[in-house]
């Protein structure tokens, strides 16, 4: 029984085992195998690697179809039509060093290149999780036998047929850097004998062959092999594009031919010997810029051989067209010998670099030659070296003027490096114009110079674009010593005798001396703590006057510079200004004048300038701007000194609280800072004074001034004080008022803010600043022409106000003016934030009419008087800017005055309620005329370009006013002219307007069209001026006027008032005056009488009673004309149609006695035109 089972079991384990045989080639090619493999491989290598197919099988090798691989990060793409292998399993199994043949066919690289970037590349979401394995430092032993065992055992082929090699740049042609591309290699016994071919271009070819031991290979050495590298015409276009880039590489194209022998003895030396030739180079882009350089060859022949850690350069040769270079050497442990000598066509490299190296234009350089030499020699750890650089020979032509340079420009240098010390025998910079010389060492160092600046700026303007232009006569000097502790000492002098300096043809500085003087002491390297702290003094003159500091504790901590300073200045404005403005720093309409001496003191620490003590003061300052001047005899902007107690020994600065040592120094220590960095401003203790005010600043407390839409303000203290009678000057000088003003009286004022007690603020996230603002007027007065206007004990103005001033919100708790004038009571908002910043404000006001209206007055020719005082609401709306300010305008508000006079016009207990919202002001005036009403509600639309004034109904203006001189001389003789101007009006008026539209504006008034009518019914005229004398000759001033009309309608348009004829009873007889007059005051009227026998006689009036004469009435409202003349054509034309040779001696008698004798003198042919009237 037990060997029946035994049987069994064996048969179950031989089929079992025959069924893995059989399947085992058919599963590891399923595509389930397939992609566990890929799966596994793929998240050990930075790519991803595919596969269509595979197939292997017991003796049939492995097949692959349709691989690929991508690494997306590395810009590779690789496509295989097939991977082959023609060892099957068995084989592999059995001999596992018999790698078999390895075939790639067809591969195709695809390289896809991306300009570069200092930055470093993110790495992506794709290998984020793909990381390599650390490797082992000491890996075993055992392994490492084994390894070597398999390499030295191992053989096999390799071969790649039609290989394709192509790269893809962003916005250019896809290259094909190589095709055709084969490769067999094959191992054997530990060697590596290996050909690779391949096509660039259409005449390009790449060989490389050769041998090579492999473990050799594996540990990075080339020991035995032997190697042979050809070009021939390979394209460099493919090249250059594998590193792109704005700032990169050059673009271009050339060929390539290079022909490399590296042979590797045994042991382990190493000779590299071959040509290498670039020819037909055509190169642009990348660092070259605008240049497009060719050239012809550039062939360079290696020779270079290593042995151990011994290197040598026999000979490195290189040649092109535009100079030759040469170099031997030989490096051998601490020793080092090394000489190499070239020599450079100026004319050729300048040519094909112009915008490079900034060639001018005109320039045509005909000959020029750069010849460099140098020896290098080190022995016993001590180096030598011996360079000179020359440019020799330069001659040509530039702006059509021929150049030629007689004496080279040089530069020498012999010394010594030991133990890092040097030793300078000489360094010289020679040229005609210049000599520079200097020598010595660490211990002791001077350098002598001088320069003809002139020729020096002409003979490199002559060559180089530049801007700039210099003159005068350069003397330098300088010394380094040492001192002890291992410290330097270098002291410079400069001076230039008639230095000038221009830019672009226009002179900067005019001749004048500039001298320089410095002093640095200073350890070997720059100090990293204040123990070691460096010491720097300078002194610096020149045509705007002088600049003189020093510098202690002159260090670097945590990577910033920490020093203490003290600068004096004592400048000309005037010429800075002018340099400010040749600079175009400063606007050409602005000028300064006066003399500025200025003395600082303070310490710089991390990004922090602090300044602990500050005395300036400008002489004679004068201020030109746009047409405007300020003077003042000396301005002055100092640090305060603190105050003494009474009997005080000692005085110290207010004590600053902070929260800790960091943040007080951060914040100042308690003196003023500006932080750049952070963009903080810390102002404290500072007093401005000048001839018109004195203000004092206790502190100013900024930590983002550029914050928008303010500065993040954390603290604010500030006063001030000044005579209201210098500020006058100020005011007048500034254009702020006119020179026939004038104020007196003293005027202080006091702004307190807090806020934030962070030193980093946090301006918009929850803070607030709180407040006050207070401003006094004392004895205050107003004046003008030597009359005093206004003259008031006290004007106060009070404000609380809280909000977030960076955040641009401001809340006014109060907003309060103290004044017999105006006293506001009021509250409201300014913000300044978001696109529309505004103020608005919400209270009451109490105007004292009599006195702001007699303020106004003196400020513009207004006419008016009232009185009034009563306290009305008001509230305002106003845009800060903007474009529409009128459109968002609003306010509401009423005026209530007493009484209110204008032209002689007198209305009383005047109420007047103006609103304005989107544009529109709508207003009601209602008040006592003359035993009558008044009322007007006018509405002005800003919408309209110019605004247009309206009524928006019919409106009754004037009810049974009171006709009084005053309203007809100031109103109503204007539309017509028997309302004041030929006419005394007594009795009472009624005035309805029917439309009004009147632009506001330049010439509004010419445009303005309204409909007026007016109630005659208690009017009552009495004729005056040319009214009276007209009636006067016609015998009719005893007889009484009476209207017969009730009405009159006037219009106005196209700048005159048109009125309807008006008819009046004169003895019986009718009277008709009609016409129009101007806005401007002209009268085109006709005035129409009855004859009467004043004018024709007895006799002519029983002829022509019940006729008319026309007179014209001219002239202007306030100056009414008329002319006899027309009397004598309307009598004439009359008497024509006298008839009778009876009638005509009475009529010249009665004309003789109505006429003035004065007409009867300027008409002396009178008689005669009678007896042609009646055809004698």
């Amino acid at each position: 029984m037990k060997k029946k089972k035994l049987l069994l079991a064996a048969g179950a384990g031989a089929g079992t085992l025959l069924a893995v045989t059989l399947l085992a080639p058919t599963l590891l090619s399923s595509s389930w195998v397939r992609n566990f493999a890929l799966n596994k491989l793929n998240k050990s290598i930075p790519g991803t690697l595919a596969a269509g197919s595979c197939s292997i099988g017991w003796q049939q090798g492995l097949k692959c179809t349709q691989v690929t691989y991508s690494d997306a990060e590395q810009g590779l793409h690789l496509d295989l039509a097939a991977l082959k292998n023609n060892k099957g399993l068995w084989a592999l199994l059995t001999a596992r060093e018999e790698l078999g043949e390895i075939s790639l066919e067809e591969p195709v690289l695809l390289l896809t290149v991306t300009p570069t970037s200092s930055k470093e590349q993110p790495i992506s979401q794709e290998n984020a999780g793909k990381t390599a394995a650390p490797a082992s430092s000491t890996p075993t032993t055992v392994a490492q036998e084994n390894a070597d065992s398999f390499l030295n055992t191992m053989h096999g082929r390799l071969i790649i047929n039609k290989a394709v090699v192509k790269i893809a740049q962003t916005g250019q042609q896809l290259e094909v850097f190589l095709r055709n591309g084969s490769l067999k290699a094959d191992t054997a016994a530990g060697q590596l004998n290996f050909e690779l071919t391949g096509e660039n271009g259409q005449e390009g070819q790449v060989s490389l062959n050769g041998s090579a031991k492999i473990a050799e290979v594996v540990q990075g050495s080339l020991a035995g092999g032997d190697i042979q590298l050809k070009f021939a015409e390979l394209q460099t276009k493919p090249f250059l594009a594998l590193k792109p880039g704005k700032d990169g590489l050059p673009q271009g194209t050339g060929k390539l031919s290079a022909n490399i022998k590296i042979e590797g003895a045994a042991n382990g030396s190493l000779t590299l010997r071959g040509p290498v030739a670039f020819n037909e180079v055509d190169l642009s882009g990348g660092v070259l810029g605008e240049d497009n350089p060719r050239f012809s060859q550039l062939s360079l022949d290696l020779d270079l051989k290593k042995e151990g850690s011994n290197w040598q350069f026999p000979a490195l040769k290189m040649v092109s067209d535009f100079g030759s270079l040469s170099l031997q050497c030989a490096y051998s442990g601490e020793s080092f010998q090394g000489s190499g000598e070239g020599k450079i066509d100026l004319s050729l490299l300048l040519a094909q670099f112009p915008h490079l190296f900034k060639i001018r234009e005109d320039l045509r350089l005909d000959r020029g030659e750069l010849n460099l030499s140098a020896e290098l020699a080190k022995e016993k750890g001590k180096l030598r070296i011996n360079a000179d650089v020359a440019a020799n020979s330069l001659s040509g032509r530039q702006n059509g003027e021929s150049f030629a340079w007689e004496h080279p420009l040089r530069l020498h240098l012999a010394g010594s490096l030991e133990n890092q010390e040097p030793e300078i025998e000489n360094i010289t910079l020679a040229a005609p114009f210049l000599n520079i010389e200097g020598r010595g060492n660490l211990k002791q160092f001077s350098l002598d110079g001088m320069a003809d600046l002139d020729q020096t700026m002409r003979e490199v303007n002559r060559i180089f674009r530049s801007d700039w232009d210099a003159g005068g006569k350069l003397q330098l000097q300088l010394q380094l010593t040492k001192n002890e502790g291992d410290r330097y000492l270098i002291e410079t002098k400069a001076e230039i005798a008639e230095s000038r300096l221009a830019r672009q043809g226009k002179e900067i500085l005019p001749p004048s001396k500039t001298s320089f003087s410095g002093r640095l002491n200073m350890p070997r390297q720059f100090p990293e703590s204040s123990k070691e702290a460096a010491e720097m003094s300078f002194d610096l003159a020149f045509w705007a006057g002088s600049l003189s500091g020093t510098v202690d504790g002159l260090h670097r901590k945590n990577g910033k510079i920490s020093a203490g300073y003290q600068l004096k200045a004592d400048l000309m404005l005037g010429r800075v200004v002018e340099l400010l403005h040749k600079f175009d720093a400063l606007d050409p309409e602005t000028s300064l004048a006066g003399s500025l001496d200025l003395h600082a003191s303070g310490y710089t620490e991390d990004s922090r300038v602090v300044l602990r003590e500050l005395d300036s003061k400008i002489k004679d300052f004068i201020l030109y701007q746009k047409g405007k001047v300020f003077r003042d005899p000396q301005l002055r902007l100092a640090t305060l000194a603190p105050e003494a107690a009474p009997a005080a020994e000692k005085t110290v600065r207010p004590l600053v609280e902070a929260k800790s040592r960091t943040s007080f120094f951060a914040d100042g220590g308690g003196f003023s800072l500006i932080d750049p960095l952070s963009r903080r401003l810390v102002l404290r203790d500072l007093e401005f004074s000048s001839g018109f005010a004195e203000i004092r600043l206790q502190q100013l407390a900024l930590d983002d001034w550029q914050h928008k839409p303010m500065p993040a303000l954390r603290s604010l203290q500030i006063t001030g004080k000044s005579e209201l009678e210098k500020l006058t000057i100020l005011l007048q000088q500034l254009g702020k008022i006119t020179p026939d003003k004038k104020l007196g009286g003293t005027g202080s004022f006091a702004i307190e803010l807090t806020g934030q007690d962070s030193i980093a603020g946090s301006a918009g996230k929850g803070g607030g600043n709180t407040g006050t603002v207070e401003i006094d007027l004392d004895r205050f007065m107003y004046g003008k022409e030597g009359s005093v206007i206004a003259a008031k004990e006290k004007v106060e103005f009070r404000s609380r106000l809280h909000g977030d001033l960076a955040a641009g919100d401001i809340y006014f708790t109060t907003f309060d003016l103290l004044s017999e004038p105006l006293s506001l009571q009021s509250s409201g908002k300014l913000e300044l934030a978001g696109k529309n910043p505004y103020l608005a404000l919400e209270g009451a006001a109490t105007p004292d009419l009599a006195d702001l209206i007699a303020v106004l007055n003196g400020m513009y020719p207004l006419g008016i008087t009232a009185e009034g005082r009563k306290k009305e609401k008001f509230s305002l709306y106003y845009p800060i800017t903007g474009k529409k300010q009128q459109i968002d305008l609003k306010f509401t508000g009423r005026v209530h005055a007493d009484t209110f006079v204008k032209s002689g016009i007198s209305i009383s207990d005047l109420l007047a309620d103006t609103s304005m919202k989107e544009g529109i002001m709508n207003a009601a005036l209602k008040g006592g005329l003359n035993g009558g009403k008044v009322q007007f509600s006018p509405k002005i639309d800003y919408t309209r370009t110019p605004p247009l004034l309206t009524l928006a109904a019919p409106e009754q203006i004037l009810d049974k006013v009171g006709l009084v001189e005053s309203l007809a001389d100031g109103l109503l003789k204007s539309f017509h002219p028997l309302l004041g101007a030929v006419a005394r009006p007594a009795g009472t008026i009624s005035v309805r307007a029917e439309r009004l539209s009147l632009p506001i504006g330049g010439k509004g008034l010419e445009q303005a069209d309204f409909s007026l009518r007016f109630d005659l019914a208690s009017v009552v005229l009495e004729p005056v001026n040319v009214l009276a004398g007209i009636l006067d000759m016609a015998g009719l001033t005893g007889t009484p006027l009476q209207l017969k009309e009730k009405t009159l309608t006037c219009e106005g348009k196209k700048g005159r008032i048109s009125c309807s004829p008006i008819k009046m009873t004169v003895a019986d007889s009718e009277m008709i005056m009609s016409g129009s007059a101007g806005f401007d005051g002209s009268l085109d009227y006709m005035l129409e009488i009855p004859v009467t026998k004043n004018l024709v006689g007895k006799k002519g009036y029983e002829f022509l009673k019940g006729a008319t004469l026309k007179v014209p009435i001219k002239g202007t409202k306030d100056k009414p004309v008329y002319n006899p003349e027309a009397l004598r054509t309307a009598a004439s034309d009359l008497l024509r149609q006298a008839a009778g040779h009876a009638a005509e001696q009475a009529v010249k008698e009665q004309v003789k006695k109505v006429l003035p004798k004065e007409l009867e003198k300027a008409l002396p042919n009178l008689p005669g035109l009678f007896d042609g009237l009646l055809g004698r």
